[in-house]
């Protein structure tokens, strides 16, 4: 299905896959401007920011100090980040730009 809704859709499904954190830089800096949804929800959003970052989840929650398993949490929706650790996220992601 073509759609034009002005967000970049990647193919999915079978024998196509999303590329993986690594490329995610170089990907929207080859585009020239962001892949970001204005439609997600918090945990996809912290998502795309860990991907846009390069990171895995180990080191993203290394980085916001706090355990992997609460960063995929997060990022599945399970549970909201509050607080402290919204500070981190944003620092995080500032001080990469």
């Amino acid at each position: 299905m073509n759609r034009n809704d002005g967000v970049l859709h990647l193919p999915q499904g079978a024998g196509k896959t999303t590329p993986t954190f690594p490329y995610w830089p170089k990907i929207i800096e080859f585009l020239g401007y962001s892949l970001f949804d204005p439609t997600w929800t918090p945990g996809d959003r912290l998502t795309w920011i860990r991907r846009y970052l390069g990171l895995s989840q180990e080191v993203m929650a290394r980085r916001l100090r706090v355990d992997p398993g609460t960063l995929a949490r997060w990022e599945r929706g399970e549970r909201e980040s509050k607080g402290e650790h919204l500070r981190r996220i944003s620092s995080v992601h500032r001080n990469a730009q």
